[in-house]
């Protein structure tokens, strides 16, 4: 481990499992979701970088907690992504030395590509012209975790969308439906009901709401007219049996 955005120098010089618990897919790029060494589940994203020869390799690890990505995807990734691309592309333009030309240029344009997407704008960024191999290929790795994040976000806006339709379209079933019905909860609270329920009982819904209705003047009869015995009612099953 080079360097790490937030735990400071004490797993510096230490490899990955040491550190966080877990070890990196033999792959040149993905990613993978797991229960961090601290108990929080994080989505990881992975590089394989060469750098100046093939068997000069550097990984680039940029982790997020699953949690503050259901919150707010786009500035969550930004932030993480910011500190951590520009720390490590200054580091390298000062390993290399080649200084402003051919380093400190590109960054400036790569700083203002994440200023850019951590004001909510996720599409395709144009590409820039004449980078350096490496930094040409930290630019693409980092537009590709872009493109994921962003499909991530409208598969999840969409299947949000698909679920309100759904409930809607449930509800407006459920209130119209011929037949009576009303849900209990375990402790014989009644949670909701339709409608047609409140016709068939005679009530309105202020009188439906908490304990189930009762009369002592109606009788609870089966289909075929026979008693309906308390005990047999399905809701009381339902509660004695689980």
């Amino acid at each position: 481990l080079l360097y790490h955005s937030e735990i400071g120098e004490r797993c510096i010089g230490k490899t990955i499992e040491a550190c966080r618990g877990f070890q990196l897919p033999d792959s040149s790029t993905g990613s993978f979701s797991i229960d961090d060494i601290d108990g929080h589940a994080r989505l990881y994203f992975f590089e394989r970088i060469s750098i100046g020869q093939p068997e000069n390799e550097l990984y680039l690890l940029v982790g997020f907690l699953v949690k503050e990505m259901r919150k707010d995807i786009a500035n969550m990734l930004l932030a993480k992504i910011a500190i951590l691309g520009a720390a490590t592309l200054i580091s390298l333009a000062l390993a290399w030395g080649l200084g402003e030309r051919y380093f400190i240029a590109p960054i400036k344009k790569l700083v203002e590509r994440t200023q850019q997407i951590q004001s909510g704008d996720l599409r395709e960024a144009p590409a820039i012209s004449a980078l350096p191999d490496e930094l040409r290929t930290l630019f693409i790795a980092f537009e590709r975790m872009v493109a994921e994040l962003s499909q991530k976000e409208a598969d999840r806006d969409l299947a949000t969308a698909e679920l309100r339709a759904s409930e809607q379209k449930y509800r407006t079933l459920f209130d119209n439906m011929a037949q009576g019905v009303f849900y209990q909860n375990t402790d014989g609270q009644l949670t909701d009901w339709n409608r047609k329920a409140m016709d068939i009982f005679g009530l309105k819904e202020n009188q439906f709401a908490g304990e189930p209705p009762r009369d002592l003047t109606w009788k609870l009869v089966q289909e075929d007219g026979s008693d309906y015995p308390e005990e047999h009612h399905p809701s009381k099953m339902a509660l004695r049996t689980g």
